[in-house]
């Protein structure tokens, strides 16, 4: 069974960590946050090269990952961390304004310049780029259960990053022994849930 190391979460003006119960608030744009996060000395350094061009699911996926790297301290191991996209809304939203875009524009004058995560994948693998992580990459819509995403990621060390419309949720989940955490129907749930357990 995994046990949860640390975990972010993010929603409009609002971003806490899960373990250190840190917050930061008060910004009204992603790339607000961003300066928030990048001048925060407990954030470790991350590639974000990315973000400016990045649609808005990469940023929360990229932002929500840092902080939640952050949160688990020694126990985040970049070097062999794998990073899970699970269930949310994937990209969904920017797959719709992309094509709407094209449609708009004559199916031949769409913003072609403007990078949109045209697979669920996308803002998991920009987050992976964004902490360095070694490990495996993907996206997975299964079953509204925190449990089994649990038993998904077995005994590898994963970060699970959970996407909605201006939301984010990660956790990351370590091999080992610990209490038992309540079966959840979403990340951003499960974080809420834990939220007020007494950390060691």
């Amino acid at each position: 069974m995994s046990i949860v190391a640390g975990g972010a979460w993010i929603a409009p003006g609002v971003a806490e960590t899960l373990r250190s119960a840190r917050r930061l608030e008060g910004f009204a744009t992603l790339a607000e946050l961003k300066t928030l996060v990048a001048g925060a000395d407990w954030v470790p350094a991350g590639d974000l090269e990315d973000f400016r061009r990045g649609c808005e699911a990469v940023r929360l996926a990229q932002l929500a990952a840092l902080l939640a790297a952050a949160d688990a301290g020694e126990a985040w191991r970049p070097e062999r961390a794998a990073v899970l996209g699970w269930n949310g809304s994937g990209c969904a939203a920017e797959n719709r304004r992309y094509w709407q875009d094209y449609l708009a524009n004559g199916r031949d004058l769409g913003r072609g310049g403007l990078f949109v995560a045209t697979l669920a994948s996308t803002p998991v693998c920009e987050a992976a780029i964004t902490l360095g992580a070694h490990g495996s990459g993907c996206y997975v819509k299964g079953a509204a259960s925190t449990r089994e995403l649990a038993k998904l990621c077995g005994e590898t060390l994963t970060m699970a990053i959970e996407i909605g419309k201006e939301r984010a949720a990660a956790l990351v989940f370590a091999p080992g022994a610990g209490p038992e955490y309540p079966d959840c129907a979403s990340l951003e749930q499960l974080f809420e849930e834990m939220r007020y357990r007494k950390w060691k």
